[in-house]
This record gives structure tokens, C-alpha cells and sequence, in this order.
């Protein structure tokens, strides 16, 4: 179309189009209808911040007058009849009532909307049946005409909103939608590893009521008559709560001297009822009166009740002593104190399982107090009876307790036990990764491992003799046994190159880059780097089956892209490389791209790691250089990841061991720094300045020494502190540091 013929289109009017309503009865169009829908419409479009329907209240206050004159004179529009539905009755033919209506009220209506967004559905609707129709051209003129010379034409109106406008409600209407999700949504935890990777749970526990409706109903006796006060103390304000709380703690404490009293008696019904009584009060689960009991003296009764021949009321005095060695270290204590340990002892000896199990529980909760009782425990011949208990068929919750009644015994250093019960205790260890496949039997066996290991070296030797290495490397590949597990070779691979072969001839090392490659778990992957930097201590052999195992480019991307503590672990396995590696493990270390992340890692402000950083460029230059082979192309990698820069700013450091060797590096290896010489000089001035002239010592010994004497004064700004603390795993056990 030529461009004449376009403008001659566009300036036609756009073909109007009005709807034509049918007639409606007065009933159905009355005036306080009228009224009322208006209004409803109005705070509508204002809800959608569109703009008013008609001009304000004082505008039309102002032009009621003409507005109603001129009503008079224009003429109606025709309006065709649309055929109402089949189902009504009523007569089209409108009344004269309603004609006189119409004609005095203006006709009420919308501005256009998008045929995509309608924002007024069924609102206000009433009986009216509309139909679209086109105007003729004939009528369309005649209409315009009469629109222009009516007064109306110059009544100020805010004109209708535009497409755009209204796709802008849309959006803003998302807009609020979409940040209402959001919020409903933030607090949610994203990655949250597993609870099941835990360590045990710490130390003591509280034997539940085994029957659960007793845990509600076991102060019914005690509170009866609170009970049936018809307020609770909650309504009755803060004041009356205390009172009341006063009140019943009052009438516990008088339960308890009954019971003590009912123990007392020579009648064992009587008290095999007190006992039981004790057991449900001792049993809940907030704010046990545990003090309370000991204060009465129902531990001594409870140790002579054990000592009789009733299995009930010996079952239920070994759960009364059991939940209050829960207690405080005091109340722990106090059980100790009245000579409950060798009588729980005997009980392990117990035909009954349920004595054993209660027994062994009873002792766990001792045992986690602290290391002196613990050792007391073990003093007093614990462990043999313990072991001696296990049974192929015994129930899995006495399987349960049992080790993590062990685990509580290895769970703090300086253990003092012979070497036949070690044994004992190791081969029940191997027997469950063997032959249980419970989680928490599994999970509680592989933490006593742990802190095993961690008591001492020799430990280490025994539980690679034990044959416990292939069994840990067959559970990394349980996702919840994994973290763990993965502490658990790494404590081992702490030891000697022969300890450590023997994990690597297990296969650790495809897993381990399995689990580098795919696990979303950061501390499993900084366990898993705490690892690979042990084994690459080792020998020129082991740090060959990393580099084979394709470790290299996993250790660069760690010190690149992953969290802080991820690019520790990495920076250290690469450091270890150059330390004990050969030229060749060097030469793939560069192609690895290793150098640039050493670099990278030069402006932390962790100072044993920038230390183990310049450490690992020394190694790798030196050795490079010693070889012949590769030392400019090293060299001339970190020039261009501006390692010379950041190695000049390290003669400013705070540490007088990184200024040493930064310089070091600076003069040997790239000699044309500015900056080098000048910034060692200007900080040996400083020293000498601190330390005075050196006396006995020639001055290149003493300048040689300055910078070792500096470091021993450096001052750690306090953020820094802790940096170099080694990660501990859950429950409060600690890893062997390389």
C-alpha cells in the first residue's frame, strides 16, 4: 500500500461501536439501584488505581443545573430491542415510568478496557441483555455532530486510560503477588544437610514413659484439685500463673515425701506403686523434680530396691536412677556418690534383658557426665560385663542403646583402658557395620570409630589391623552414613604412608571424586579436601593415585569457586603437592592452572593460609627451576595473573615469616621488581629500630633473623582470630589435624 493511500485510511474515524440495551421494567431500574452500582464502581476502578468515571463531586454540584437543561434538549438514542430469553415473560415494551427515568438520568458508562483484562465482572449487574451493534456511517456522523454542539462537549472529564495503562495494573498486580510469595516463602531453610549425619546425641537421656498416655496423666493424682478450678492460670494474668505454679509445685513436693515414705514400707506392693509413681514424675519431659527426689532420699532407696529379688520393682528403680543421672553434673554425681555404678554393673549381668538394657542406659548417662566419671566407669570393670551382654537376638532398641552407650565412653580424650577391652570393644564395632543394617546402630558405631581414632595414634594401627577399612569405604556410599564415614578414612589417612595405602587399596579415591563431582553439601566436600590433603603428604606414590584419579582440576575449581573453607582444604592438598610431589606432579599442577588460584588465594587475610600459599609458589618455582624445565613458563603465568602485584604488597604485611619469604620470592625469581628491594630494606630498618643493632651475631645472620624474631610479635587483629582453629565434627568430637 502506497504510503498517499495509508494516510488517507488512517484519517477515516475508527468505526464506532455502542451496546444497546434492552428495555427494562422500573423494578429492575429503579433509582437507588442506579445509585448503588455506581458507587460500587467507583470503588472499584479506585481500588485499581484507574481514573474516576465522572468528574468530582463539587464539578458536578456546579453543573447540575445546566447539565439538567441540556438533557432536555439533546435527543434520545435510538435503541434497537434485543429478544429477551425464551424462559421470561415479561412484556419488552418499557413503561412510561421507566422512559421518564432514562431520559432525565445521564447514561452511565465505562472506559474501554483491553479485551484482555476486565477488572469489573458481574459487578452491580442487573436484568439487561446487551448485544453489539455498528453504526451506519449515516448515523455515526449525525451522532458526532451532535456530541460537538452539545454544552457537554466542554465538561472537563479525565480521559480514559490507555492499553498501556491498563497492562500496567496488570503488572503491578503480579508485581504483589509475586512479593507476597516471596515473603511467604523467606525463612525456609534451602540445602539443610541431613539431621541423620549428626553425631549421637550428646551424652544423656531421659528413659520416656514407655506408655504414652501415662506422661499425661501422671500428676492426676498429684493436681486433682487444680485441676477442677474452674479458671486457668493463664487467664488469671501473670501474677496468679506464678501462685498457682507455687501451688502445685508445693503439692509435688508433698506427693514426693509420700512416696519416699511408701518406699520406706516393708509392704512390696506398696512400694513397687511408689516406685512406679516416681518413675512417671522423673519421666516428663520439661523441668523434672529431680533435685527434689534426691533431696528426700529415694536414692538409697532406690539402690536397695535393685538389690532385691522383685524384677518389676528392680526394673523400675534402674529407671529411676537412670533419669536422674540425666540431670545436672551434680545430680549426676549424687548417683555416683551413693554407690549406684557397681550395683548397675552387677544388673548388666542380669538374666532380664529389659535389667540389662535399663542397666546399660543408666551407666551411658554416667559415662557422658564428664571424663572423671567416665574413667571411674571404666575403673570399675564397665566394659567387659557391657560386651558380654550383646546377644544375637536381642531387641534392636537394647542394640541401640548399646552403642551409644560406647560411643560415650570413647566420646572424651585421655581414656584409660586396657588393651584386651579395646579389642572387645572393637570387635563388637566390626560386628555391627558387618552384620546390622539399623541407621542408628550403623551411625552410632562409625562416631565411636571416630573418637577412637582420635585418642591417640596408636589407635589408628589398631583399627586398620581390626579390618575396618574396607567396611568404612563400603558405608561412604550411604548418603546418610557419608559425612561421617568421610571423617572417619580421614582420621586414618592422619597416620603413617602404610595406614594410608591401605585406604587408597580400598578404592576411597573414584568415590571421593564422585562425591566432589556431584554432592550439594559443602561440609561433606571440605571433609572430603581435609582427606585428599593427607594423602597428598604422603609419598611420591600416593600423590601419583590423586593426580591419576583426576584430582587436580577438582582441587583448582575448589580454591576458585567454593566457600572459604573448601578453598582452605584445597590450597593445603595443592601445598602438600609441592612439597613432597616430584617435577612432573609440579609440571600438572601448572597445567591444572594452579598457579593463578595460588594467586588468587595470596590476598586472604588468613595468615597460615597465605603462608601455606607462598610456601606452595617457593616449592613450585624452585623445584621448576632446579629441573630445567617449565621454571619461565611459571614464571611468566603468574606475571599475567598480576602475582608479582600482589606479592609486592605482601612486603607490607603484618606477619614478618609472609614479608621473608614474599621477598625471597621477589629477588630470586623475578628480580626486575621495583619495589622489592626497597620495601625489605625500609622493613628491616623498621626491626632493627624495635630490636636494636644485633651484637653477637654478624648482620647478614642478623638480618636473616630479624623477620623469624618479628613474627613472634605480630599482632592478629581479633576478626582473624580463630582462622586457624580446625573444624570440630558434631557432638563435640575433633578432627587430627595434617
Amino acid at each position: 500500500m502506497s504510503h498517499s493511500a495509508t494516510h488517507a485510511t488512517s484519517s477515516l474515524p475508527a468505526p464506532r461501536r455502542r451496546l444497546t440495551a434492552v428495555a427494562r421494567s422500573s423494578k429492575d431500574m429503579d433509582l437507588e439501584a442506579i445509585r448503588e452500582r455506581r458507587s460500587r464502581l467507583e470503588a472499584l476502578t479506585a481500588s485499581l488505581r484507574l481514573p474516576p468515571l465522572l468528574p468530582s463531586t463539587a464539578e458536578r454540584r456546579e453543573s447540575t443545573s445546566s447539565v439538567s437543561s441540556v438533557l432536555k434538549q439533546v435527543k434520545p438514542r435510538r435503541r434497537h430491542m434485543a429478544d429477551r430469553p425464551p424462559t421470561s415473560n415479561r412484556d419488552p415494551t418499557p413503561s412510561g415510568k421507566q422512559m421518564v427515568l432514562e431520559a432525565k438520568l445521564p447514561a452511565l458508562s465505562l472506559p474501554p478496557m483491553t479485551p484482555y483484562h476486565n477488572p469489573l465482572p458481574d459487578i452491580g449487574r442487573t436484568a439487561v441483555w446487551e448485544k453489539e451493534e455498528e453504526d451506519t456511517e449515516e448515523e455515526t456522523n449525525k451522532r458526532d455532530k451532535e456530541e460537538r454542539e452539545s454544552p457537554l462537549h466542554n465538561v472537563d472529564s479525565p480521559p480514559p486510560p490507555t492499553y498501556e495503562e491498563t497492562q500496567q495494573v496488570s503488572r503491578w498486580v503480579e508485581e504483589i503477588n509475586a512479593q507476597n510469595l516471596l515473603l511467604s516463602k523467606q525463612g525456609e531453610s534451602d540445602r539443610v544437610e541431613t539431621s541423620k549425619q549428626s553425631a549421637p546425641s550428646s551424652g544423656k537421656r531421659r528413659t520416656p514413659t514407655q506408655n504414652p498416655e501415662a506422661i499425661e496423666t501422671q500428676f492426676t493424682d498429684l493436681t486433682s484439685d487444680l485441676e477442677k478450678r474452674p479458671a486457668t492460670a493463664a487467664s488469671k494474668g501473670e501474677d496468679n500463673a506464678q501462685e498457682d505454679d507455687r501451688v502445685r509445685n508445693n503439692e509435688v513436693k508433698v506427693r514426693i515425701q509420700e512416696l519416699v515414705e511408701q518406699l520406706k514400707s516393708e509392704d512390696p506392693s506398696l512400694n513397687l506403686e511408689a516406685m512406679v509413681e516416681s518413675r512417671k514424675i522423673l519421666s516428663q519431659e520439661v523441668d523434672p523434680p529431680v533435685q527434689d527426689f534426691i533431696d528426700n532420699g529415694v536414692l538409697p532407696l532406690a539402690i536397695t530396691s535393685i538389690k532385691g529379688g522383685n524384677s518389676d520393682l528392680q526394673y523400675e528403680a534402674a529407671w529411676v536412677i537412670t533419669n536422674i543421672a540425666s540431670g545436672t553434673s551434680e545430680q549426676t554425681t549424687a548417683v555416683v556418690d551413693h554407690g549406684a555404678v557397681p550395683i548397675l554393673i552387677e544388673l548388666l549381668s542380669s538374666p532380664e534383658v529389659r535389667l540389662q538394657e535399663q542397666a546399660a542406659w543408666a551407666l551411658g548417662n554416667i559415662s557422658a557426665d564428664s571424663p572423671t566419671l567416665r574413667n571411674q566407669l571404666v575403673a570399675d570393670g564397665m566394659v567387659k560385663p557391657l560386651i558380654n551382654s550383646v546377644q544375637e537376638d536381642m531387641p534392636i532398641s537394647f542394640r541401640r542403646n548399646l552403642s551409644w552407650v560406647l560411643s560415650n565412653i570413647f566420646r572424651y580424650k585421655e581414656l584409660d583402658m586396657p588393651e584386651e577391652e579395646k579389642l572387645l570393644v572393637l570387635k563388637e564395632l566390626k560386628n555391627n557395620l558387618e552384620k546390622q543394617d539399623d541407621y542408628e546402630v550403623k551411625s552410632n558405631t562409625i562416631w565411636t570409630l571416630n573418637y577412637f581414632l582420635e585418642q591417640c595414634d596408636s589407635h589408628i594401627e589398631l583399627v586398620v589391623k581390626q579390618g575396618f577399612v574396607p567396611l568404612l569405604v563400603q558405608n561412604i556410599k550411604e548418603s546418610q552414613l557419608q559425612k561421617l564415614t568421610v571423617r572417619c578414612l580421614g582420621n586414618i589417612v592422619t597416620g603413617n604412608d602404610t595406614q594410608t595405602d591401605k585406604v587408597l587399596e580400598a578404592g576411597v579415591l573414584p568415590l571421593y571424586v564422585n562425591i566432589l563431582a556431584n554432592s550439594p553439601s559443602d561440609s561433606i566436600r571440605k571433609e572430603v579436601i581435609w582427606s585428599v590433603s593427607n594423602i597428598t603428604a604422603g609419598t611420591t606414590a600416593q600423590i601419583q593415585q590423586v593426580i591419576d584419579a583426576g584430582l587436580l582440576p577438582i582441587l583448582v575449581d575448589s580454591v576458585m569457586k567454593r566457600p572459604f573453607a573448601e578453598k582452605k582444604e584445597a590450597c593445603w592438598a595443592l601445598s602438600n603437592i609441592t612439597h613432597a610431589g616430584l617435577a612432573e606432579h609440579i609440571k600438572a599442577m601448572v597445567v591444572a592452572d594452579a598457579l593463578p588460584a595460588f594467586t588468587k588465594m595470596l590476598i586472604s587475610t588468613d595468615v597460615r593460609l597465605v603462608e601455606v600459599v607462598l610456601e606452595g609458589l617457593d616449592n613450585t618455582l624452585k623445584k621448576l627451576s632446579d629441573s630445567d624445565e617449565g621454571a619461565e613458563e611459571a614464571i611468566q603465568i603468574i606475571r599475567e595473573a598480576d602475582g608479582v602485584d600482589v606479592l609486592e604488597s605482601l612486603l607490607k604485611y603484618e606477619s614478618g615469616s609472609v614479608v621473608d619469604r614474599a621477598n625471597r620470592i621477589l629477588i630470586t625469581y623475578f628480580p626486575n621488581s621495583e619495589e622489592a628491594s626497597s620495601a625489605y630494606d625500609a622493613m628491616m630498618e623498621d626491626l632493627r629500630m624495635i630490636f636494636g643493632e644485633p651484637t653477637e651475631a654478624s648482620s647478614a645472620e642478623a638480618a636473616q633473623n630479624l623477620p623469624e624474631q618479628a613474627s613472634k610479635y605480630t599482632a592478629v587483629p581479633l576478626d582473624r582470630l580463630g582462622d586457624e582453629e580446625e573444624e570440630k565434627p558434631e557432638g563435640d568430637g575433633t578432627s587430627s589435624s595434617a
